[in-house]
C-alpha cells in the first residue's frame, strides 16, 4: 500500500467495539462462552478505488483479464470475477503494481 496515498485514522475503544472485543479473552457465564456479535462497516475512498480501476487499463495482465471477463471467457473454476469495475480472485481485490 506504500504506493498509494492513504490516511490511517485512530478509532478509540469506545467507538471500536469489534477490535476491543476481539482483543480480549472471552468471559464465561455459567461455564458457557459468551457470544460477541458486532457490526462491521468499511468505507473506501472513492478516489482510491478509481485509481485502482484506472490502473487496470495500464497494467497488461489486468487489461487482458478485464477483456476476457467482459467476453465471458474466464473459467468459473478460477474464481476470478469483476464487481463494480473491480477485479477479484476469490475474495481478494486485485491491485496492480504500476510503477
Amino acid at each position: 500500500m506504500s504506493q498509494y496515498d492513504c490516511t490511517i485514522h485512530y478509532i478509540n475503544e469506545d467507538n471500536n467495539c469489534i477490535a476491543d472485543a476481539l482483543s480480549r479473552l472471552p468471559d464465561t457465564v455459567n461455564n458457557k462462552a459468551s457470544i460477541v456479535a458486532g457490526v462491521f462497516e468499511m468505507k473506501s475512498d472513492p478516489i482510491f478505488l478509481q485509481d485502482i480501476k484506472d490502473s487496470y487499463h495500464t497494467n497488461p495482465w489486468c487489461k487482458a483479464l478485464a477483456k476476457d471477463l467482459a467476453r465471458g471467457i474466464v473459467d468459473h473454476k478460477s474464481d476470478i470475477s469483476s464487481w463494480n469495475g473491480l477485479i477479484f480472485i476469490s475474495s481478494q481485490l486485485i491491485i496492480p503494481n504500476n510503477k
